[in-house]
């Protein structure tokens, strides 16, 4: 087919398992179940972190964050997932496509630089344990925090706006069910 045939793709249908019909069902109460799961487990932590003071440090405050994050991560995507479990045609425009990719990328590379901040913390409190309260304050949590934020979230700002210059063809069908970035870029005519 010639490019001038396609029409320009607004909205991509995902199409999961839909090749597997049989599988949907098990699969929807699988996701379902692991993402109620993911959430609980993430929101008893930062209940208990919270609940108890002697637990106020800061290696809980970063467990804590990656608590949240986690939450976030997994609602970036299970929705949608689940979603094009449950429809035939599970839609999502070029728009929002785009914006779950950044912020699927975003809390991604977040986790990973706060694992990164996490082991520097512990290896702080393993080499000098008499020094550690003096050098790892609050003050410093809240600091590294905020720099583990603002790394995540540039580090994929340059890779999503080359992403949403790329213009995409038919055929709008994505087989995968959720949206990453392999599947998007195969479908893209520029």
């Amino acid at each position: 087919m010639e490019a001038n045939d396609r029409s320009v793709v607004k909205a991509f249908i995902i199409l999961g398992f839909s090749s597997m019909p049989h599988l949907q069902a098990l699969s929807f109460i699988l996701i379902l179940a692991t993402y109620v799961l993911t959430l609980t487990a993430n929101l008893v932590i930062i209940s208990v972190v919270k609940a108890k003071q002697h637990l106020h440090r800061p290696m809980y405050y970063f467990l804590c964050s990656f608590s949240f994050l986690d939450i976030l991560f997994t609602t970036s995507i299970a929705p949608k997932m689940l979603e094009s479990l449950v429809e035939v045609r599970s839609t999502i425009s070029v728009a929002d496509c785009i914006a779950q990719l950044y912020l699927f990328f975003t809390l991604g590379s977040t986790q990973c630089f706060l694992l990164a901040i996490m082991t520097y913390d512990r290896n702080l409190a393993i080499c000098h344990p008499l020094r550690y309260p003096a050098i790892m304050t609050m003050w410093i949590c809240t600091r590294l925090i905020g720099m583990v934020l603002q790394g995540g979230f540039l580090a994929p700002l340059l890779p999503i706006i080359f992403i949403s210059q790329l213009s995409f063809c038919g055929p709008e069908e994505i087989q995968h069910y959720f949206l990453d970035a392999g599947p998007l870029l195969r479908l893209a005519s520029s």
